[in-house]
């Protein structure tokens, strides 16, 4: 059985972004998610676009707090979300197709703690699209190999993280304090790391 994925999106006045972001996981090849859209504070038109979508998709859920940043949308989110894994989407950007069944795979193949992925640059230089992967390190890391990695660089984009949601309320959520607000994924990828075997 496929196990459901929570993709958890922080809203925050993304009306140019957001209607392509939701179709980049709408059009996933791995179909057995619920999107969970936390506006925090918007002012804009994004719950507009966002309740048209809710309309057409019964795994599309929305949830609107006060402002208070991205951490705390998403501790919102994985608060309230039902999956057995968690992935986090930025309300700017974009899966590629295969991005959650690539990783479910994966993530089962290797009996991986904690999952991260690739990603691209994309940017348009003279009307044709360029698209630029991630100078990343890649393979098979203990949670002690992994913090040396985070050590040198946060080389985990939020993007392209799969963790299952049991291990994430155990080691704990985002924090939200305001000094390590822009930080707080590198934070928790830290502490992931001194508590897991496998990444």
């Amino acid at each position: 059985m496929n196990p459901l994925i929570s993709i958890i999106v922080p809203v925050y006045n993304t009306e140019k972004y957001i209607d392509e972001t939701i179709r980049s996981v709408v059009d996933q090849t791995y179909q057995h998610w619920e999107l969970v859209l936390v506006d925090d504070g918007s002012t804009d038109q994004s719950n507009r676009i966002i309740e048209k979508w809710i309309q057409e998709d019964r795994r599309i859920r929305y949830s609107f707090k006060e402002n208070g940043g991205q951490a705390s949308a998403r501790n919102v989110g994985i608060q309230i979300c039902k999956g057995e894994y968690i992935a986090f989407l930025d309300a700017d950007d974009l899966y590629m197709p295969e991005r959650l069944q690539s990783q479910i795979e994966d993530i089962k193949n290797h009996d991986a703690d904690f999952y991260y992925g690739g990603g691209y640059f994309f940017e348009v230089k003279d009307g044709k699209k360029i698209r630029t992967p991630y100078d990343w390190k890649y393979g098979a890391f203990t949670g002690g190999e992994f913090f040396r990695i985070l050590y040198h660089s946060c080389a985990v984009n939020i993007n392209n993280v799969l963790i299952k949601k049991d291990l994430l309320l155990k080691i704990g959520t985002f924090d939200e304090s305001e000094v390590l607000r822009g930080t707080e994924d590198f934070d928790l990828w830290l502490r992931i790391a001194l508590n897991v075997n496998s990444v």
